[in-house]
């Protein structure tokens, strides 16, 4: 505890990944994400930004962030990663994909 609480302690790679969504897309969106390990890659952290029932795809990795929109009935597959920097750029992919 004592380590703790003096910041003396290892954060873990998904304590980064939020710290800088917390950054770039504010408190609000960051408190939003949750972790997922349905895919797994070693390059990244994968994760969902969850509002009531709406989910927006986004990982983690060397080059920043990167979000996909949940696919549809009539695009099974879920479409590709798009570079994100920004909350609008976020909101710009939710409302017209990639």
């Amino acid at each position: 505890m004592a380590d703790f609480l003096a910041d003396r302690y290892t954060r873990s790679e998904w304590f980064r990944a939020w710290e800088q969504a917390s950054v770039r897309f504010g408190h609000d969106i960051a408190h939003r994400l949750a972790q997922v390990t349905t895919e797994i890659d070693r390059a990244h952290l994968y994760g969902e930004i969850v509002v009531g029932r709406q989910r927006l795809g986004i990982r983690y990795g060397p080059r920043g962030f990167q979000a996909a929109a949940p696919s549809s009935q009539r695009m099974p597959a879920r479409p590709p990663w798009t570079p994100v920097w920004t909350r609008q750029d976020l909101l710009a992919l939710h409302l017209h994909g990639p």
